[in-house]
């Protein structure tokens, strides 16, 4: 979870807990007591409290649940001075990031060095002021600030609430009646109250508070609830009494007008959406709505200074609705408004996550690596398309329980990193902590120690292959010197053999270093007849074979063969392929050299064959010809020079070329 995502669900936490203390709590006090409380679980533990407005004797109290205060702090302040009497007048919260700077701060604590005071007050009165205090400088930040006057915001209404409870419960008995239909609405609102802290969605939100507007006011009214917010665009009607269609004419074109007169907007293009829901039924003899209502009221909701929405409430009798209801009408609208305000930032919230989520998933998803997220007990709670693959059983050669265990193993042990080898394949795995749980970070570099193992190879094979001529040549320079003279022309000749033996190497190295560094950069294509190629080298080798008893022929029934190829890369396959002929062919033997066409793969095919009388190649080596430095069988029955590497690089170059090399060979056959 990142730091925003943490922060983000301390504040809903806060703002959940403070709206259960509000609805749990009718009495001020207690109100008050649980409200203080939940601030210092989770936000401040001292030094903050509420002051409450005693307007006949124009001064603010510090209410008993306040926090921190110094036993010979001031027991009330007179309105007019200090910072609190500044936020409630103004109605803004006061942000004070030095007191020593401030000329109108008063010391309720010593050692205090930054203030922020923010009115408690509703659309009808001023309650007092939320402050808070602490011993550092500019100890608060914007979203403090945003997030007290949210609770501010909550406790205004909920105090104005609980202390609406306490005042019906000191009338007269002689107005008991009064007080019953008063304490039956607060009741709905309290339940209505109850009923919004669950919500968290705007068709829920509609359906519960038209629900209570209609059972607190009777059988004979229409509770209208006009909603414009992000894409909730419509206008509900939860009816009990009966609704001519000219009435719902009538209540539409009313709730439009009076949501336009209050500044709103409904956009013109997405319309609005009209729905009737039938409310619960009673028993009763009801005035049908034939026509238009006699009797309306409306409450408007609000959403930091944004109108969102209309409550309505329509009656068929005139002057239907007594003071009282006008009055609870404003209550539950102002109840609606928190709940409404909690939406949308749940859903602004949400909407954040989502995004965050779904940018986090796109980067997972097109991550060439295997990358997982497990918790303390080892489960994998979150991971990415290619660790999925892997650990269900699609990485060849890996058995996925182990794949699994190692990764629980490593993630268990907090190791940074480890690689992991399975056979041929081999994950470089990497971890680190979050938030208590683990990342595992999965990289095949099962390519890179294949590499690294041939790499091994090479350095041996070139070192090995070097050692030999230069320690002959080494041998050879000192029997020049130190010899008998009469054998210096036999020590010649095995120097010049040797040496250009030795050069053979370097050059056949130096060629498979171009074909690896550059590949197709080599290749320079021209038209080009192969024939007339393979018939040229096949002349200038044909005294080559001839000293060695071996004939070495030309044939094709071809008498062009053109493409486009790179001359000199052909050439170097041509002279490759007969020299390994010519030496691993016996004396008295043939080689035959031939160029013809035929179908592959629905296409004509030029085809390039050497064939020669020699010793063949072993059905264990077949595979291995072409490895770098290998030489088998032929190579140590004829004790043939060579590097091993020719091989290697004819299959370079015809792979270049887009072809394929094919071998049969029989022992003692060719």
């Amino acid at each position: 979870m990142t730091p925003y995502q943490g922060r983000t669900l301390k504040e809903l936490t806060v703002m959940y807990e403070v709206a259960a203390a509000s609805a749990a709590a009718a009495d001020p006090d207690e109100l008050l007591e649980r409200v203080c409380d939940v601030i210092a679980r989770h936000l401040y533990p001292d030094h903050f409290g509420v002051l409450l407005l005693d307007e006949e004797a124009g001064v603010l109290r510090p209410h008993p649940s306040y926090r921190g205060l110094a036993p010979d702090a001031p027991r009330t302040v007179p309105l007019g001075e200090g910072v609190v009497s500044l936020a409630l007048s103004t109605g803004r919260s006061i942000v004070v990031p030095d007191v020593s700077q401030e000329p109108r701060y008063i010391i309720a604590t010593p050692g205090m060095r930054s203030e922020v005071a923010v009115p408690l007050r509703t659309a009808e009165r001023k309650l007092g002021v939320l402050n808070v205090e602490s011993p550092h400088l500019n100890a608060f930040r914007d979203e403090d600030v945003r997030l007290l006057q949210a609770l501010a915001d909550q406790i205004a209404a909920a105090l104005s609430r609980a202390q609406l409870h306490r005042d019906l419960q000191r009338l007269n008995a002689a107005l008991e009646a009064r007080v019953t239909a008063r304490s039956g609405e607060l009741q709905a609102l309290f339940e209505l109250s109850h009923r919004f802290i669950p919500i968290i969605t705007y068709d829920q939100f509609a359906r519960a508070l038209l629900d209570a507007l209609n059972q607190a006011l009777g059988p004979d009214v229409a509770a209208c609830l006009l909603l414009i917010a992000n894409q909730h665009r419509q206008l509900i009607i939860h009816k009990r009494l009966p609704l001519s269609p000219e009435a719902v004419a009538v209540v539409e074109s009313r709730m439009r007008a009076h949501f336009v007169a209050l500044g709103g907007d409904i956009p013109e293009d997405d319309g609005l959406t009209l729905i009737l829901e039938e409310g619960r039924t009673y028993d009763a003899q009801v005035s049908p709505l034939t026509t238009g209502p006699s009797s309306e009221e409306y409450a408007p909701l609000f959403s930091d200074s944004e109108l969102l929405g209309l409550l309505g409430i329509f009656a068929a009798c005139p002057h239907a609705f007594s003071p009282q209801q006008r009055a609870f009408l404003q209550a539950i609208a102002r109840e609606a408004m928190i709940t409404l305000a909690r939406i949308q930032e749940i859903e602004a919230h949400t909407a954040q996550l989502r995004e965050e989520r779904e940018r986090l998933e796109a980067v997972l998803s097109t991550a060439p690596d295997g990358i997982l997220v497990l918790n303390r007990e080892g489960e994998v709670i979150l991971d990415n398309p290619v660790a999925r693959r892997w650990l269900g059983g699609r990485l060849e050669g890996v058995d996925p329980a182990a794949l699994q265990g190692a990764i629980q193993e490593l993630a268990r042990r907090r190791e940074r990193e480890r690689l992991l080898e399975f056979g041929p394949v081999t994950l470089q795995a990497h971890t680190a902590p979050m938030d208590g749980d683990v990342v595992v970070t999965l990289h095949d570099v099962s390519r890179l120690a294949e590499l690294d193992r041939l790499k091994s190879q090479f350095v041996s094979h070139v070192s090995h292959e070097l050692r030999t001529p230069i320690t002959n040549i080494k041998l050879y320079q000192t029997l020049l010197r130190k010899g008998k003279p009469e054998k210096q022309r036999e020590y010649w000749r095995i120097l010049d053999r040797e040496t250009a033996r030795l050069q053979q190497l370097v050059e056949d190295l130096l060629d498979l270093s171009r074909l690896d560094l550059r590949g197709a950069e080599m290749i320079h294509r021209e038209p080009l007849d192969l024939v007339d190629l393979t018939a040229q080298v096949v002349d200038q080798y044909r005294g080559m074979a001839e000293d060695r008893g071996v004939s070495l022929t030309f044939q094709s029934g071809l008498s062009q063969a053109l493409l486009e190829a790179d001359a000199n890369a052909l050439t170097q396959v041509l002279v490759n392929l007969i020299t390994n002929a010519v030496h691993y062919t016996p004396a008295g033997g043939q080689v035959t050299v031939s160029v013809d066409r035929r179908e592959a793969a629905g296409q004509q095919a030029l085809v390039l064959q050497v064939r020669d009388t020699g010793y063949g190649i072993l059905p264990e080596e077949r595979d291995r010809i072409f490895s770098r430095f290998y030489r088998g069988y032929a190579a140590r029955k004829s004790r043939a020079p060579g590097t091993g590497l020719g091989l290697s690089i004819v299959q370079e170059i015809v792979r270049l070329h887009g072809g394929h090399l094919e071998v049969s060979s029989r022992v003692g056959v060719g």
